[in-house]
C-alpha cells in the first residue's frame, strides 16, 4: 500500500479537487508542513529591540495610526491605522512622539500565542491571503485615494498596502531596501510606482500582483542592485530580467539579458515574449503568464530552440516553456527531459498533456509546471514505447507519477506501463488507458 503521507506530500492530491483545488492539506511543495506557527523563531528576530508591550498613538487628520516604539525610544513603527468609509488620504507621520517613524506594516510575529491565524494583514488589520484571492480590501478602505509614507522609513512590511484600489500612485521613500511579497497586492487602480534609491531586494510574483494598469515605474540611476528599462525591471548589469510592469502587453527580452528569474512573467497582462539572442537559462515558473499565448525567439540564439508549442534547451533537450493552446500541450520530439522547472504559459487548466516519445526523463517534481497538484482533470499521454526514467525523486512523502486521473498509454506497453506504477507506489491509484 502507498502509505497515507505520500498521497498527501504530492503534487497530485485528490484531496485538493475535493476542496477545490489549491490547497496542500498543511503541506508545502517539499512535503513539510506549509502553516506558519503563531509562535515561530521569526519572532524572536523581527520584534527584537521594540517595545510591544506598550503601545502609542498618533491621530491623523482622516485617520489613527497606532506605533510601538523602540526599546531606546528613537524609532517608532506604524502596524495599524484605523481608518473608515470617509477616509480618502493615509499621510503617514514622520514622527511619534517624537521618535522616528521607519518602519510600516504588520508583522506576524505579532500575533499572540493562542492565535491560529496564519495569514498575514494590511495597514488597516484586514486579512491578506494571495493563495485565496484575498487582498485585504474592506469598507475601511474604500475611498482611501493617496498614501504618503514617512520620508525615513527603512521598512515596508509584506502586505503592508494590499487592498487599497483606489490608490493610483505611490512613491517609496528611499530608505527602503525591500518590497516584499503582496506589499501592493490588489492595487487595482495603481498606475504609478516610484521604487527606492536604496532598493536591494524586490518579490517579483506578488508585490505588484492584481495591479493591472500599473504601467510607470521609475527608479533612480544611482540605484546599486537593479536598472528600469523599457518597463523591465533589470538587474544592474542588465544580464537577468527580473520582473515586468504588468500592464505591459508584449514584452521583449532585450539582447543583453541571458537569464530570466524564477516568476518574472508569470502574472501580468502580457500576451507575447520575445526572447534575445542571449537568453540562455530561464527560472522556475519565469515564463508562466496565463495570458501569454506566444513566445519567440531572435534567430540568433544559440542556446535555445523553438518547436511547435515548446521552448527548450538545445544541448540537453530539456523543456523550459510549454505555450497552451486551447488549454492542450503537445510535447515535440526535440524535447527529451521534463523538469519541475519548465513554465507553463497559456493556461492555468490543462485538458490534455500530451508527452512525446523523445522525452526520456521526468526530473523532480516534474508535475508542478502544469500544476499538477491542484488540477485532477487534466489527461496525462506517454507515447513512448518505455516509461521515462524518474530521477531527483527521492522524497519518499511524494507521489512523482500522474495519479487521480485519465492516464495514456500506448497499449502494446500497458505491462510496463504498470509495472512502472506498482514500482512507484502508484498503480492502485490510476487506472491506464490505452491508445
Amino acid at each position: 500500500m502507498m502509505r497515507n503521507k505520500r498521497i498527501l506530500g504530492g503534487a497530485l492530491l485528490l484531496s485538493m479537487s475535493l476542496l477545490g483545488g489549491g490547497l496542500n492539506m498543511g503541506f508545502s511543495n517539499n512535503g513539510q508542513p506549509a502553516i506558519v506557527k503563531a509562535a515561530d523563531t521569526k519572532s524572536q528576530s523581527t520584534l527584537a529591540g521594540w517595545n510591544t508591550g506598550k503601545e502609542v498613538t498618533y491621530k491623523g487628520s482622516e485617520a489613527t495610526y497606532h506605533a510601538y516604539l523602540s526599546e531606546d525610544g528613537k524609532n517608532a513603527w506604524i502596524y495599524l491605522v484605523e481608518t473608515t468609509n470617509k477616509t480618502k488620504s493615509l499621510k503617514f507621520p514622520d514622527t511619534v512622539e517624537g521618535a522616528v517613524v521607519t518602519r510600516v506594516g504588520y508583522d506576524t510575529a505579532l500575533r499572540k500565542l493562542e492565535d491560529a491565524d496564519e495569514f498575514n494583514q494590511n495597514i488597516s488589520g484586514v486579512t491578506v491571503e494571495y493563495a485565496h484571492g484575498v487582498d485585504g480590501w474592506s469598507e475601511k478602505t474604500i475611498n482611501v485615494e493617496s498614501v504618503v509614507l514617512p520620508k525615513n522609513l527603512t521598512i515596508l512590511e509584506s502586505t503592508a498596502l494590499s487592498g487599497l484600489r483606489k490608490v493610483k500612485s505611490i512613491t517609496i521613500p528611499d530608505g527602503v531596501q525591500k518590497i516584499s511579497a503582496e506589499t501592493f497586492y490588489g492595487c487595482k487602480s495603481l498606475k504609478e510606482v516610484k521604487l527606492p534609491k536604496s532598493l536591494a531586494s524586490f518579490d517579483n510574483y506578488t508585490s505588484f500582483s492584481a495591479c493591472p494598469k500599473l504601467s510607470k515605474v521609475t527608479l533612480s540611476k544611482e540605484n546599486k542592485s537593479f536598472k528600469m528599462q523599457k518597463g523591465l525591471l533589470l538587474n544592474k548589469k542588465g544580464t537577468k530580467l527580473i520582473w515586468a510592469v504588468p500592464a505591459k502587453n508584449k514584452i521583449t527580452v532585450p539582447d543583453s539579458v541571458t537569464s530570466i528569474a524564477d516568476n518574472a512573467l508569470k502574472a501580468g497582462k502580457a500576451t507575447s515574449v520575445y526572447l534575445g539572442k542571449k537568453v540562455k537559462m530561464i527560472g522556475k515558473d519565469a515564463i508562466a503568464g496565463k495570458k501569454i499565448t506566444k513566445v519567440s525567439i531572435a534567430k540568433k540564439n544559440k542556446s535555445i530552440a523553438k518547436q511547435g508549442q515548446c521552448i527548450y534547451e538545445k544541448k540537453s533537450g530539456k523543456l523550459l516553456i510549454a505555450v497552451a493552446k486551447k488549454n492542450v500541450v503537445k510535447i515535440g520530439n526535440k524535447v527529451k527531459l521534463i523538469s519541475e522547472d519548465a513554465s507553463l504559459c497559456g493556461s492555468r487548466q490543462l485538458k490534455k498533456l500530451d508527452i512525446g516519445a523523445s522525452v526520456k526523463t521526468l526530473q523532480g517534481a516534474w508535475g508542478e509546471f502544469y500544476r499538477a497538484g491542484y488540477v485532477t482533470t487534466t489527461k496525462v499521454y506517454f507515447r513512448s514505447k518505455n516509461p521515462p526514467k524518474l530521477t531527483q525523486n527521492n522524497d519518499k512523502n511524494y507521489c512523482y507519477l500522474p495519479i487521480f486521473r485519465d492516464v495514456y498509454v500506448p497499449k502494446a506497453s500497458l505491462k510496463k506501463y504498470k509495472k512502472w506504477y506498482k514500482k512507484n507506489d502508484a498503480l492502485q491509484f490510476v487506472k491506464l488507458k490505452t491508445f
